[in-house]
């Protein structure tokens, strides 16, 4: 597959990829029925790092992102780093440990991608690390100065033609830096799913729905958008009742509140004209067909719920925490797994907790401390 730099839940796939999408989905659900070999965990570090070899010149690098833009930001030394303005004092500090600690590695070829879980200065006494809406309990941390979680490999001629691979399992040569804590993602448990009646459901939903309306919709990154955002809505505020029907009054609420920001009639005209985009896409003459998707999703999303539920029952990884604003900690579960097929890999994340979570301001996450 290509760059692992951004990935979907699995109940927006149909929103995003239209027919293709909503098999694609599907048969990510046959795939967890079968099994959970390719099953990895979502880490909740932060920042997201790369490294590895630059083929352009052989080099070992570190990064934080626009690695495979066509004029990457490689950081190729820790002058490099403290050298950049646009970079934080904070950040500057944790790409300068990446770089010490992650070139001890002596990587020969390929490009790694990880989230950082803690710097020497970010495990606290009772060895838990904070690095952004998580608190982990890893009692290793006390004894390892630098903590990353490895998920991803890039091969290819040419940063900007790479392809990923999905690590499970780091290889034992990665192992061997002393108070170096590096993991590959893979997920460690056996659960088993009964997917059967929901997957034939969800066949015979897709089927009922016209193509053309979905493919209409795949084509509209607008109109994508703020059906999204319409769902996040009731995502932050833990309402698992999407209210559906209020698309329309919703989504008219929010381009008249565009409109009056702008002066002149030809702003007005284009906020209108995306309104009606929108519209058009979305639910306009696809009363019928907008019924079915909502459909589509909801099961979808009642599916992979039921798929996380067990994958957290049966995970053998850290204790996970929330911390409140007066230092308390919750427990809770991981962020979130990720489903892995040939050619995509979805996010399997309890919005309702984590993103929730994610969204909140009564908890305390990392980078506030």
């Amino acid at each position: 597959m290509s760059k692992n730099t951004h990935m979907e839940h699995i109940e927006d796939l149909i929103i995003n990829e239209g027919y293709v999408g909503g098999v694609k989905a599907i048969r990510h659900l046959l795939d967890l029925r079968d099994g959970v070999e390719n099953v990895t965990v979502k880490w909740d570090g932060a920042p997201a790092i790369f490294f590895g070899i630059d083929p352009e010149d052989c080099q070992f690098f570190v990064a934080t992102k626009g690695v495979f833009n066509k004029t990457p930001k490689l950081y190729k030394s820790v002058s490099d780093i403290t050298g950049d303005a646009k970079v934080s004092s904070d950040l500057a500090a944790k790409l300068s440990q990446a770089y010490i600690w992650l070139k001890k590695l002596n990587i020969s070829e390929g490009v790694y991608q990880g989230d950082l879980m803690w710097t020497a200065d970010d495990v606290a006494e009772d060895g838990t690390v904070h690095p952004n809406t998580i608190v982990y309990k890893i009692e290793e941390a006390k004894d390892h100065k630098f903590g990353i979680v490895v998920h991803t490999k890039y091969q290819g001629s040419r940063l900007d033609l790479m392809q990923a691979k999905f690590i499970k399992k780091i290889p034992d040569w990665m192992s061997n830096v002393p108070g170096l804590w590096i993991r590959g993602a893979g997920y460690d448990g056996n659960p088993s799913f009964v997917l059967n009646g929901r997957i034939s459901q969800l066949w015979e939903l897709l089927d009922k729905i016209n193509p053309a309306y979905l493919d209409g919709l795949a084509d509209s990154e607008l109109a994508q958008e703020r059906l999204k955002c319409f769902i996040n809505t009731f995502v932050r505020t833990g309402e698992r009742k999407i209210q559906w029907n209020q698309f329309r009054v919703w989504n008219n609420a929010y381009y008249a509140g565009e409109e009056a920001k702008r002066k002149t009639e030809k702003g007005k005209a284009a906020v209108e004209a995306k309104r009606k985009e929108v519209d058009r896409t979305v639910i306009d003459f696809f009363d019928h067909e907008y019924n079915l998707l909502t459909e589509f999703y909801l099961l979808m999303s009642q599916a992979k719920e039921e798929v996380v539920h067990k994958l957290n029952v049966c995970n053998r990884g850290p204790d996970t925490y929330f911390r409140d604003k007066q230092g308390w900690l919750h427990g809770t579960n991981p962020e979130g797994y990720v489903s892995i097929a040939k050619h995509s890999a979805v996010k399997l994340i309890n919005r309702y907790e984590f993103s929730k979570a994610n969204f909140s301001t009564d908890l305390m996450k990392g980078w506030e401390k």
